[in-house]
């Protein structure tokens, strides 16, 4: 929600008034009836599955009560290098900064390592079963996106507070898939829905969070990661 100026261009972003326009028209047009609908999954791979934190907050007050909500999150990264944020404007920090602290993963300037408040997120939103895949040494999200190595990522998932042992520790809410692989998103197409983690696939994980995991279908299911991954 600011204007940036790229290459003498000024742009206006709108990108969360934009979606929070959407919403209410589809409920006032009566074309959605949001607070009807069984179950809702917001799906995002890579930049959309940051896409998918910051929104989730903007589609749940529209939902009724019995509505099953589930958050999938493919490839998001979340353990980034201490100067990741340097690369990114004053505005677009601020926006950023709002977006995620409002889904419950805080910005702290010199610090990229978002992971470690995956559980603080899962606990904040009891109502929504959270499900995170993410490959250990993700090329994308550490080299080209992150300023790390991907061995530094990998260290960094399975460190003491990171993203594994969030998942394992946040509550029934909240799983996270791990394979050792240098992967980026596993949702996109079929041949990378196939690999594994822990012995599950990609899809499988996939279906055990949206449909819920369980006879009460209300819990996320459990964690799974890579035997061989660095502990």
């Amino acid at each position: 929600r600011h204007i940036a100026t790229y290459r003498g261009v000024e742009v206006q972003h709108e990108g969360r008034n934009n979606v929070e326009r959407a919403l209410e028209l589809l409920d006032r047009s009566g074309r959605v009836h949001f607070r009807d609908l069984k179950r809702v999954v917001m799906y995002g791979a890579s930049a959309g599955a940051l896409g998918a934190i910051y929104h989730f907050m903007s589609v749940d007050p529209w939902l009724g009560p019995n509505t099953q909500r589930v958050l999938l999150v493919d490839s998001p990264g979340l353990h980034w290098g201490e100067h990741f944020w340097d690369k990114f404007t004053s505005d677009l920090l601020t926006d950023i900064s709002a977006a995620l602290g409002r889904g419950g993963f805080p910005l702290t300037l010199g610090d990229g390592n978002l992971g470690k408040h995956l559980g603080e997120a899962c606990r904040k939103y009891p109502k929504w079963r959270i499900g995170v895949l993410q490959a250990a040494r993700d090329a994308v999200m550490s080299v080209v996106f992150g300023s790390i190595s991907p061995w530094a990522h990998e260290k960094a998932i399975f460190a003491p507070g990171g993203m594994w042992e969030q998942g394992i520790n946040a509550g029934d809410n909240c799983a996270v898939w791990v394979p050792s692989s240098m992967s980026h998103t596993f949702l996109v197409t079929d041949a990378t829905g196939t690999s594994t983690a822990g012995g599950k696939s990609a899809l499988d994980f996939a279906h055990d969070v949206i449909t819920g995991f369980g006879k009460d279908h209300a819990s996320a299911g459990p964690s799974y990661r890579d035997p061989e991954s660095m502990r």
